[in-house]
């Protein structure tokens, strides 16, 4: 059990690294252009001269919430559902890459 609270505790200090979340970031968005999916699926990218470990900056991103999709075209949100699945499964497949945190807070319908 201690090994487990160990790399528990280890992992949580990463999460809080927004050098890490950029780095992260410009991963996953390589990925999407090397496995041509960055017609439907992009990160915000980190503005890397302001960014440090305690601060992430990024691009904005101009979009709708999939709530707010979903609620005003329940077929959009269906096809928006099959699309951010086939990325997500994309990346960890064919490149090893794992977006682990997929809930809508992270993902918008770009304009």
């Amino acid at each position: 059990m201690p090994g487990l609270v160990d790399e528990y505790g280890a992992r949580l200090v990463d999460e809080l690294d927004f050098g890490l979340e950029a780095e992260r970031a410009l991963a996953f968005q390589k990925a999407a252009e090397g496995l041509d999916l960055i017609s439907v699926c992009s990160a915000a990218l980190p503005v890397l001269g302001l960014t440090t470990r305690r601060v992430l900056v990024t691009d904005w991103v101009d979009g709708e919430r999939l709530e707010v999709t979903a609620a005003r075209d329940a077929e959009e949100a269906k096809r928006l559902q099959t699309v951010a699945i086939t990325a997500f499964l994309a990346m960890l497949l064919e490149s090893g890459s794992l977006h682990a945190d997929p809930h809508w807070g992270n993902l918008l319908r770009a304009k």
